[in-house]
Order: C-alpha cells, then sequence, then structure tokens
C-alpha cells in the first residue's frame, strides 16, 4: 500500500529556495512553468523585491491553501500521475525541518532564501538533443549560422536565437553579490547549467565563498555533464564544504552518448567519471550520482548504461524528458520498449538492492505508457530537427538510430 503523502498538494521550494534562469527570471523550481507576469525578472527589479513580490505571494497563497498551481507546476502534476516521485516531494523530504515550518506556519512573505539554484548564464560546451538555445549558447550559436541558410525550418526558429548568443547573463554579478551579502543565512547552493564548470560567474563564487571562509556550512550541488571537470580544481575548493553532491548528466555509453550529448567524447568522459568516483572515496563529504534523462533517443542505450552503473557501483536517479514533444519516450513502439526493459529489469532490482536505484517505478512507466501518436505538426518538427542534426554533424541520425524512421 502506497504511504500517504504527510505534504499533499504543499511544496516548500517557493518558500525556501530562489531559483533563477539564464535570462534573470525567478521561477517556483526548475521544473516550473514560467509565470506570464513582470515581476519575475532580476534583471528589472530587485532582487528581494521579486522574491517576495505579487506573483510569489500568490504561489506560495496557493500552496498554503494546498492548491497545487496547475499553471506553474505541470511536471510535477503528471509525474505524481503516472507514480513518478517528483520533484515537489523530493524538495519536501529533502528540507523537512523547513517543510514542517512552512506546512504548520502559513506565511507568504519569507526572509532570503536558504537555499539558491543557480543557472549563471547559457554558457556551455554541448549541444544536446534535447537542450536549447536558453541553456547553451554553443546551441544558440551553430542555430543562428544554420538559419541563415535555411530560412524555413520550424525546429530552429523556434526560439529567437540571437538573444542568447553571450556566453554570459546580464545579471550574474548581481546575483553573486546577492549570494554572498547573504552567505551567512545560507545553507545550500545549487548549481545548473548551461554547464557551471565552463561558466566564469559559478568558478569565482564558488572560489569567492571558500577564500572568505565561508563554505563550511554550505551544501553544493552541482548538476554537471561531467566533460570539463577540474579533478585539482575539486580537490583544493569543493573539499572545503559541508557537504558537495555531484550529479553528473549521463544518459547512456558509447556512441549513444556521444549522438546525444554532442560533442562528448565516452572514452574521455568514461576516465573521468571514474576519478570523480574516486575523490568522492577519499573525501567522505563529496558524493557522485549519475542523473540520465530518459527519452527517445537513449532508451536503446539503456542495458549498456545499467552496466555501466552496475560495475562502477554509482548511484542513478533518473528523470524524463517533456520537451521536445517529439523526444518523449512514448512516442516509440510499445514492444520496443518492452524488450529494452525486459534486458534491464534484473539489473535494475540488483541496483535497488545495492542501494543504487532508489526504485523502479521509472521502468515500469517505460514499460506500461500507450504509445503516443504524433500530430502532423510534431511529425514536420522531428523532421526538421534530424534535418539540422545532420546538417551540423558528421554523424547522420539513422546511421544511428534506423530503428526509428518509421516515425516519419
Amino acid at each position: 500500500m502506497k504511504d500517504k503523502d504527510p505534504y499533499e498538494n504543499f511544496c516548500v521550494h517557493p518558500f525556501v529556495k530562489m531559483f533563477v534562469s539564464t535570462q534573470g527570471q525567478m521561477r517556483a523550481c526548475c521544473y516550473a512553468q514560467r509565470p506570464l507576469s513582470k515581476d519575475i525578472s532580476i534583471v528589472d527589479n530587485e532582487i528581494q523585491n521579486v522574491w517576495n513580490g505579487e506573483t510569489f505571494q500568490q504561489i506560495r497563497k496557493s500552496f498554503n491553501d494546498r492548491k497545487v498551481p496547475e499553471d506553474v507546476c505541470r511536471i510535477c502534476i503528471e509525474n505524481e500521475r503516472q507514480g513518478i516521485p517528483s520533484q515537489r516531494q523530493y524538495e519536501n523530504a529533502r528540507s523537512k525541518e523547513l517543510t514542517d515550518f512552512y506546512y504548520h506556519n502559513p506565511t507568504t512573505v519569507v526572509p532570503s532564501p536558504p537555499i539558491f539554484s543557480l543557472r549563471m548564464s547559457n554558457e556551455c560546451n554541448l549541444q544536446c538533443v534535447m537542450c536549447r538555445p536558453q541553456l547553451s549558447n554553443q546551441i544558440a550559436k551553430n542555430m543562428s549560422l544554420y538559419n541563415k541558410k535555411d530560412k524555413d525550418n520550424s525546429y530552429t526558429h523556434e526560439w529567437n536565437v540571437e538573444q542568447y548568443l553571450t556566453s554570459e547573463s546580464n545579471y550574474s554579478d548581481d546575483f553573486s553579490h546577492f549570494i554572498i551579502d547573504n552567505i551567512d543565512h545560507t545553507k545550500e547552493i545549487c548549481a545548473v547549467g548551461g554547464e557551471p564548470f565552463v561558466m566564469k560567474g559559478f568558478q569565482s563564487l564558488i572560489e569567492e565563498i571558500v577564500d572568505l571562509g565561508k563554505s563550511s556550512h554550505i551544501a553544493l550541488t552541482v548538476t554537471t555533464n561531467g566533460t570539463v571537470i577540474k579533478e585539482s580544481w575539486i580537490e583544493k575548493y569543493l573539499t572545503k564544504f559541508k557537504k558537495v553532491f555531484l550529479g553528473i548528466s549521463l544518459d547512456a555509453t558509447g556512441d549513444i552518448l556521444e549522438y546525444v550529448r554532442y560533442p562528448s567524447n565516452w572514452p574521455v568522459l568514461e576516465k573521468k567519471i571514474i576519478n570523480l568516483k574516486s575523490i568522492s572515496k577519499k573525501h567522505s563529504n563529496i558524493t557522485v550520482n549519475l542523473e540520465p534523462t530518459i527519452q527517445m533517443l537513449n532508451l536503446k542505450g539503456l542495458p549498456l548504461f545499467i552496466e555501466f552503473v552496475k560495475k562502477n557501483s554509482i548511484k542513478i536517479n533518473p528523470t524524463f524528458l517533456d520537451t521536445p514533444t517529439p523526444l518523449h519516450f512514448a512516442n516509440t513502439d510499445l514492444q520496443y520498449r518492452n524488450e529494452i526493459v525486459s534486458q534491464i529489469q534484473d539489473d535494475v532490482n540488483s541496483l535497488i538492492d545495492d542501494d543504487l536505484l532508489d526504485d523502479a517505478g521509472w521502468l515500469n512507466w517505460i514499460n506500461s505508457e500507450p504509445q503516443r501518436k504524433l500530430s502532423p505538426r510534431d511529425i514536420t518538427y522531428f523532421k526538421h530537427m534530424i534535418q539540422y542534426f545532420d546538417a551540423t554533424r558528421t554523424t547522420k541520425f539513422f546511421s544511428v538510430y534506423p530503428e526509428l524512421e518509421y516515425l516519419l
């Protein structure tokens, strides 16, 4: 019998954790939809005024009234409907003391957040198939060049890529100053990308915190693609924090990984991950996990990925891709997915037994979700994606995924 949610229809995130996108817009969390309001920009407003502005007070009021705002929290609602642990549940559990406090003491105006979630710029070194220009300046640059040749591609023209060409945002310095001003109150910093380890703003912030002697009470979480991590930098700075969690965005191995997270080099990345695992064994404050994003293009890579996980005893935290729609795993034939799941079911169960995976709910969803039918618009969009990838990469799409040609 499923345990009752102790914080049903409540999420602590907008009360205690400040998330700001690469464009300087504050959101309820990294999964939340962007509110259509002007008072969420920290470029145009004082950061504290955004944190306790009208939009965020309204979001908090919804949770105080035990009403999950559907227009903001669609992804968590969908995950919970599928029986998959949601970000809402995860945040409530990981900040239980704060969750208890705000659950029983409703308010809409809160102090400066003890937790910061940073996307300090869209600077990145990869062009992942499921990513977008807002989160990778490399994608923005590539699409900008491509759009000069192809004026009708619905995939590359979906965004105004010119505004994402800069590798540094307009607000990173202000955001860094705000964090430093509140550093004694800060309990945790979470860094996402872009790629944090190529962002000058992120590394300089971490170095300043350490140099100020203010790191020992702070937990640090970094989501990284793992390709450019310098072990010497980690040893010098990250070992000074109370706790460090490195979540490596790894969805597959070999040629599947190199296509999905282009232009990764799997042999080089494999060595880096193994080295990071060794560092985590040497320093008890550092934990290394793998965080695969399940989607159509890495499904067939799951058997070798699970094999790598099992061999190296690295914990994994799977999530699911929501957009772009054509890459959702459920667009594939159910029998195709059933065959993949049958190959990894036993190994997944052993990962759970070895405490390397929390549960198999994600696997059950892959195995049972009915096949979705792409709309004519989605098919055109998918074709344009493939045209763009084939024009900008040395490896052609159908040489890696010949089994997916039926989708078109």
